[in-house]
């Protein structure tokens, strides 16, 4: 499964009411530790693409 995949299927487990979700821009907190860092950045991406305001505290990085 994707990156992109997964991240839809997270926002929409997510959303509990799509009307407001589709149609209200938020301002939504996103993080996570480094093993989610990837799936982090889909979510982020399509938050943004969906007019979403994102806040990232970190990580900003996968482990070395």
């Amino acid at each position: 499964m994707s990156c992109r995949t997964q991240a839809k299927r997270s926002i929409r487990g997510a959303a509990t009411n799509r009307k407001l979700w589709i149609e209200t821009d938020m301002n939504i907190a996103i993080g996570s530790d480094h093993a989610g860092f990837e799936l982090k950045k889909c979510v982020h991406a399509l938050l943004l693409e969906s007019g979403h305001e994102v806040v990232d505290p970190g990580t900003h990085n996968t482990p070395l």
